[in-house]
């Protein structure tokens, strides 16, 4: 077979698996080609912001292979790339296919990006639209643990990449165009499969959790403070989830100078003032906070562990 980029080494690490659409529409060959279209997109979209999220430093693609038209199953792989020559790899890509940055030795297998998928639709699916920023949150040897809405013995575990990932909402509109096809009594059920193995499913009935809230209202501003704890630091992004009074988490990106104050804020048993723009949603509750500078206080902070 040749290969897509004469460049380019593709290494043996072959990952396949597979998006099945079932219902009377896929029966009858009527399901709509748009929202097809979409869910293409939106799987590139979702592996390449899933991968980033790993700090990989070099590429992945994920192309579909093949499509078997008769219960409609789009046929997927992921493949892991080596680079020869940086300077020859095309910056993008059209089709079906995305390029993102190389496997660290910590991921070699682009199936752990898949399953990261599947567990994120799942952790939607189960929370059943919740916002997750106010659901009790459990951070232990890290994994993160949400209790599910309205049964607090149930719970989500994610790991720290998928909850941030979520909570962020980046990926929020790559997987509701997954899930767009779904409708009831058209197009019942999507799952992903990897082989004989169900990574994934949801019903049509379920289609309303993994809709895209409308913009928030943007009511960010320079100034602002917020004090609270840093739960989780991904040291290569400057990237992580902090816990705010009112018992709220929230995704904040560093962008102050001092790199080792925001390791010894994110060491501190104790809790601290960050400085930075913050930004609020149209319902009023903290989204978002890019922090400038941390202030160390000495005061209980135990009401809010």
């Amino acid at each position: 077979m040749e290969k897509p980029y004469p460049h380019v080494e593709i290494s043996a690490e072959i990952e396949t698996f597979e998006f099945i659409y079932d219902g009377p529409d896929v029966a009858n060959g009527s399901m709509n080609a748009r929202q097809l279209a979409l869910a293409v997109s939106g799987m590139n979209r979702v592996f390449a912001t899933t991968a980033q999220e790993h700090n990989l430093g070099g590429e992945y693609e994920v192309r579909v292979r093949d499509i078997k038209h008769a219960s409609f199953h789009l046929v997927w792989e992921a493949v892991a790339l080596m680079k020869q020559h940086q300077d020859m790899i095309p910056a993008a890509i059209t089709g079906a296919v995305v390029l993102i940055g190389t496997a660290s030795a910590a991921i070699s297998n682009p199936g752990m990006i898949i399953s990261d998928i599947a567990a994120m639709i799942t952790a939607k699916k189960r929370l059943r639209g919740a916002r997750m920023s106010t659901l009790a949150t459990e951070f232990i040897d890290g994994e993160v643990r949400l209790t599910v809405p309205g049964d607090s013995e149930s719970k989500v575990v994610l790991t720290r990449e998928q909850y941030e990932l979520l909570l962020s909402h980046r990926v929020d509109r790559s997987i509701a165009d997954i899930i767009a096809p779904l409708a009831p009594a058209l197009v019942d059920r999507f799952e992903i499969r990897r082989g004989n193995i169900e990574l994934a499913s949801v019903v049509a009935s379920e289609k309303d959790y993994f809709s895209v809230r409308p913009p928030a209202e943007d009511k960010g501003r320079e100034g602002s403070e917020i004090i609270g704890a840093f739960n989780s630091l991904n040291k290569t992004s400057l990237r992580g989830t902090f816990h705010a009074l009112g018992d709220v988490h929230v995704p904040y990106k560093y962008s102050g100078g001092d790199i080792a104050r925001l390791l010894r804020g994110f060491s501190s048993k104790e809790p601290v003032r960050v400085f930075g723009k913050v930004r609020y949603g149209a319902d009023g509750i903290l989204q978002s906070i890019d922090v400038k500078d941390i202030e160390f206080l000495q005061q209980d902070f135990r009401h809010i562990a």
